[in-house]
């Protein structure tokens, strides 16, 4: 892995590996999930960009912040 030889392995580092297999892309073509860390902030730009981004105003974000502020 990572072109070494290594005494330990992480499982961190072994499903990384898998997960950018060639091998693991052709068996799973088609059924492999997309990362949605940043779905908010790509969505929020795209409805800036068509106009309807003033419902999504940054008093509204501070709103939903302060909800888990509370708990």
């Amino acid at each position: 892995m990572g072109g070494a030889k290594r005494l330990r392995v992480s499982s961190q580092s072994l499903k990384r590996t898998w997960r950018t297999s060639a091998l693991f892309e052709e068996a799973l073509a088609g059924h492999v999930g997309t990362r949605t860390k940043r779905l908010g902030s790509g969505a929020y730009k795209e409805l800036k960009e068509k106009g309807r981004g003033k419902n999504c105003s940054g008093e509204r974000r501070k709103n939903s912040g302060r909800i888990w502020q509370a708990a």
